[in-house]
């Protein structure tokens, strides 16, 4: 069972890894689902990932780019993972992002990601922002805990856990959620 929260018999579940960099989560994630669906933005950390499944001979893993079409639909699946991935983008792109992982849960699926919603004296104007482009520094953004709410509900999921952690630094507050499609709250 994953995590307590209903999945049982992972052997027979399609899982996504969204941002899986150079596969240390989606490895052992692929020895565990019976097929992993990994998306990344870097071809060259995609190669990586793809020479160390086949060293350790995993052939259940279908690695995707994500560059040009990163909003196009994902495969579907029973189980969501990203983890320091959506605060990376704008938060129009995050509000699609996450539209995009909760769409792609099978009926009773789980998603598991990690968002920024809070940072201090943070403010997001899309005007300013397209302003400023190209911006070469790696991007941090968030995203309000209220929005996330809303987009679950919308998506017709449930939110069965929200806990805090520290993965953005002080003055910050992110958020690890626990969704699942076509849940009833507990």
């Amino acid at each position: 069972m994953l995590y307590g929260y209903g999945i049982q018999n992972l052997a027979s579940k399609i899982c996504i890894e969204y941002g899986c960099g150079l596969g240390r989560v989606t490895l052992p994630l692929a020895k565990r689902f019976k097929k992993i669906h990994a998306y990344d933005i870097s071809p060259s950390h995609l190669a990586v990932a793809r020479q160390r499944a086949a060293e350790l001979e995993i052939r259940n893993a279908e690695f995707h780019l994500r560059s040009e079409d990163f909003l196009a639909d994902l495969e579907k699946c029973d189980f969501f993972y990203s983890t320091i991935v959506f605060q990376h983008n704008p938060p129009p792109i995050i509000r699609e992002l996450i539209g995009n992982a909760l769409r792609s849960l099978q009926e009773g699926g789980l998603a598991i990601f990690q968002i920024p919603v809070y940072e201090k004296d943070y403010s997001f104007r899309l005007d300013d922002y397209l302003r400023k482009l190209p911006i070469l520094d790696m991007e941090m953004h968030c995203l309000p805990q209220a929005e996330i709410f809303a987009l679950v509900a919308e998506a017709r999921c449930t939110i069965l856990e929200v806990r805090e952690d520290g993965r953005t630094g002080p003055g910050n507050l992110s958020n690890m959620f626990v969704v699942q499609r076509g849940a009833s709250p507990r």
